[in-house]
């Protein structure tokens, strides 16, 4: 995906030194600098980042915000009523994104203990975005291989 989002902001780029030259050669005559044009700066990264980046509640929030800005510079919602209806959305969102990220962290969460059984190294541990405890009672340690990707590994 990352290349995807670059393709995009080539795009994006294109398209505004297009619009810049045609209007600077006098064969367009499109005002970029139209009401709520500086939006745009809040949109266009947060259109991409739903492609370029794993972590998409934020960049749709971000978007949701900048595209009620622009209706508001154009005088299509009124600025009291977006106010109003930002706290609400953005719970709504987020409380969305809760729901979804824990179905989907079951089966991430499935797919490494998977990956963890199937580990040929004796003593060899794995805990990614989880904990895990590992109990040595009784036994002489010799050693382990631990990886800890936000998580840890507790050896008692």
């Amino acid at each position: 995906m990352k290349k995807f989002g670059n393709v995009l902001w080539g795009i994006v780029l294109i398209i505004i030194g297009l619009i810049i030259g045609g209007n600077a050669l006098g064969i367009t005559n499109i005002n970029i600098f139209f009401d709520g044009w500086w939006t745009l700066f809040i949109i266009v990264p947060c259109f991409i980042g739903l492609f370029k980046d794993n972590e998409k509640t934020g960049n749709l929030i971000g978007l949701l915000i900048g595209v009620a800005l622009l209706l508001g510079c154009q005088n299509i919602l009124d600025f009291d009523l977006i106010w109003k209806l930002a706290f609400p959305t953005i719970l709504v969102i987020i409380g969305l994104s809760i729901i979804f990220k824990d179905a989907l962290g079951g089966k991430v969460s499935s797919e490494i203990k998977k990956l963890n059984e199937k580990r040929s190294g004796e003593n060899s541990y794995c805990a990614t975005f989880a904990g895990q405890n590992v109990n040595f009672d009784g036994e002489k340690f010799t050693g382990a291989d631990l990886t800890a990707v936000f998580g840890g590994v507790e050896i008692k």
